[in-house]
């Protein structure tokens, strides 16, 4: 769509060339009426209003607001090509609302069809219910979380690729994950039933088996503007949020995982801190230490937890868009 509005954009701008080999040359129009129009002119641009198309063809504007025609051929010419203005400036628009119409009605498809899954995962036990139970009982929490494992069950046979569940409390972030090791990016733009999705679905990439062992699970995920997917990872930018809000679930096919949070931190595009994320996938006890250290370093604020050498860690990412390529990281080990 976007493909379209472009195209439109350019036959406009196609139509005001053919505009600049005609002899309008503000024929009689007075200096006042010429000021008065360049006023209106700058005015729209000042307000955003077609401003980068006005800015570039300001004169050929002029010329058609101002010029008067005293032959009927010329005034024939003039209103064809104020009628093919429009209707290129129309189809620009109905573009544009269209394009709009086609997100919303994506956006409204991948709520929909998230919510569906989250309600299946959801038929055993809710995670609203295990926190209630937390406090009063971790045990018996313990226990209802591992009645969600057979839902889960139910959920990869819908699609193999789901290898886990993500939950925070209070957020929007309650979602399958899921790993694609022969395309590893391929839930960055499909969603759980595999068709085409801007929104994706969290994944984990390819470098990590979890079968095998993997001491840093990487789960990406897409900062959305509506707030869906790992947005709301940015309200740990806000230390009181992270002093009520301190563990991650993260759930595999076959265990329960409570993450505890040891930093929050942004990193710049990989191209300028290629070594830290090489320690990201902390392969080696030094990787692993560096890692830790260098998240403990950069991270917003102070949580009191550290992680060593055989902890299960698991890092969160999304975009952050206070710096070039910017990645907004939120690193937890496992607690129980």
């Amino acid at each position: 769509m976007e493909r379209l509005v472009l195209w439109g954009k350019n036959l406009a701008e196609r139509f005001i060339s053919v505009a600049k080999t005609r002899d309008n040359r503000y024929n009689g129009a007075t200096r006042d009426e010429q000021l008065n129009c360049n006023t209106e002119i700058q005015a729209c641009i000042e307000r955003g209003i077609l401003a980068e198309f006005l800015r570039k063809n300001q004169v050929e504007v002029m010329d058609l607001l101002l010029t008067e025609y005293d032959e009927e051929a010329h005034i024939r010419g003039r209103d064809i090509f104020r009628n093919i203005l429009m209707a290129v400036l129309l189809f620009i628009a109905l573009g544009s609302g269209i394009a709009l119409c086609i997100k919303f009605f994506h956006k409204s498809e991948n709520t929909a069809a998230l919510e569906s899954i989250s309600a299946m995962a959801d038929q055993a036990v809710s995670f609203a219910e295990i926190r209630l139970e937390e406090d009063k009982s971790p045990e018996t929490a313990q226990r209802l979380r591992c009645e969600r494992l057979e839902e889960y069950a139910k959920l990869r046979k819908q699609n193999a690729d789901m290898i886990g569940w993500i939950n925070i409390p209070d957020t929007q972030i309650d979602y399958p994950v899921m790993q694609s090791p022969e395309a590893p990016d391929f839930y960055l733009k499909h969603n759980f039933e595999k068709a085409a999705s801007t929104y994706g679905v969290p994944y984990v990439g390819e470098r990590c088996d979890l079968s095998g062992g993997c001491n840093n699970i990487i789960v990406y995920g897409h900062h959305m503007k509506d707030g869906s997917m790992f947005t709301d990872l940015m309200k740990y930018e806000q230390e009181s949020f992270y002093e009520t809000h301190p563990f991650i679930y993260f759930d595999t096919m076959d265990t329960v995982g409570t993450y505890q949070i040891i930093g929050v931190l942004e990193v710049p595009a990989i191209e300028t801190e290629a070594e830290f994320y090489q320690k990201m996938e902390t392969k080696t006890p030094f990787d692993y230490s560096g890692y830790v250290a260098e998240v403990k370093r950069r991270s917003h604020y102070e949580t009191g937890e550290i992680a060593v050498y055989g902890e299960q860690l698991l890092t969160l990412v999304t975009c952050e868009y206070t710096v070039n390529e910017g990645r907004f990281i939120m690193v937890a080990k496992k607690i129980r």
